[in-house]
C-alpha cells in the first residue's frame, strides 16, 4: 500500500498541555536564536493556523496480513482424527514510513481527508492469531 502526504503538524495543538513531538522543543524562542520551527507559545497564536508547514511525506510500505497454516492427514488410527490443521496469522505485522504520526494512513470525511489530527485514533493494532482444527 502506498499512501501520498500527511499533516500532522497542521493542526496540532502547540500550546496544549499535551505532549508533542520532542523537535517542537527546539522551537524558535527570541530575537536572534535560529530555528526552522516556529515559536511555540500562546502569544504566537498564528503559528497554530492551518499552513502547508506540517504536510509530510505519506510514502509507506506495511506488510498488513501474514498467514502459515499446516495440516496433518496421516494421523494413527488410535487417535480417530482424520486431520488436524495448526495455522498463525498476523494482520499489522510491520510498516516502514517515514511521518512521525502513528499512521500514514487517514482516511478523514468529505472536508479532511488525509489530516492526522493528533490522536492514537489512526493507530492500527497488530493482531496475532493461532487456531487448530481437528476433525473426526
Amino acid at each position: 500500500m502506498v499512501g501520498r502526504y500527511t499533516g500532522f503538524g497542521v493542526l496540532l495543538n502547540k500550546n496544549s498541555v499535551y505532549n508533542y513531538p520532542k523537535y517542537y522543543t527546539e522551537a524558535w524562542t527570541t530575537a536572534g536564536s535560529s530555528s526552522t520551527v516556529p515559536i511555540v507559545n500562546s502569544a504566537h497564536l498564528v503559528n497554530r493556523a492551518p499552513s502547508t508547514y506540517g504536510i509530510e511525506d505519506g510514502s509507506y510500505f506495511r506488510i498488513r496480513n501474514l498467514g502459515i497454516g499446516y495440516t496433518l492427514t496421516k494421523l494413527p488410527k488410535i487417535t480417530q482424527v482424520k486431520n488436524l490443521r495448526l495455522s498463525a496469522s498476523v494482520q499489522n505485522l510491520k510498516t516502514w514510513k517515514n511521518n512521525i504520526g502513528y499512521s500514514p494512513e487517514f482516511a478523514g470525511d468529505a472536508l479532511s481527508s488525509g489530516m492526522d489530527f493528533g490522536g492514537a485514533g489512526s493507530a492500527l493494532p497488530r493482531i496475532m492469531t493461532i487456531a487448530l482444527n481437528v476433525n473426526f
